[in-house]
C-alpha cells in the first residue's frame, strides 16, 4: 500500500460520519466525502485538468487501500450517494434525519471493515 494521507483521512472522515459530528457539519461531511476525499467518485478527467496527472492521483489513490478497503468505500459511497439528495443541510435536527442515520449506520460498517482489513 502507498502511504499518502488518503488512508488516515478517510477514517477520519468516517468517523466523524460515524458521530454525525455536530462540529464538523451536514455540508462539509458531504463535500469532505464528495469533493475530496472520494477519488472514485470522479469517474472521468475533469476538463482542463492534465489527463495523466489526473490517471496518476487516481492510481495512487487506490493504492492506498487494500481490496477489502475498497469494497468497503464503495459500499458505503453507494448508501451515501442513494441518500444525497434528501439530506438536511441546515435544520436544527439534521443529525436525527432518516438519511443521516442510514449514512451513519453505512460508515459504521466501513470502519468496522476497515478494521478487519488485511
Amino acid at each position: 500500500m502507498v502511504d499518502l494521507a488518503y488512508h488516515r483521512s478517510i477514517q477520519e472522515h468516517l468517523r466523524y460520519l460515524t458521530e454525525l459530528d455536530e462540529q464538523v457539519g451536514p455540508a462539509e461531511l458531504i463535500c469532505g466525502w464528495f469533493d475530496d476525499l472520494y477519488f472514485p467518485s470522479e469517474r472521468e478527467c475533469p476538463d482542463g485538468y492534465p489527463r495523466e496527472t489526473w490517471e496518476r492521483g487516481r492510481r495512487d489513490w487506490l493504492a492506498c487501500f487494500t481490496d477489502t478497503e475498497l469494497q468497503a468505500l464503495a459500499e458505503f459511497h453507494q448508501v451515501f450517494k442513494h441518500h444525497l439528495d434528501g439530506l438536511p443541510l441546515n435544520s436544527p435536527g439534521w443529525s436525527k434525519d432518516s438519511g443521516w442515520l442510514a449514512v451513519r449506520d453505512a460508515a459504521k460498517v466501513a470502519v468496522e471493515r476497515f478494521g478487519t482489513a488485511a
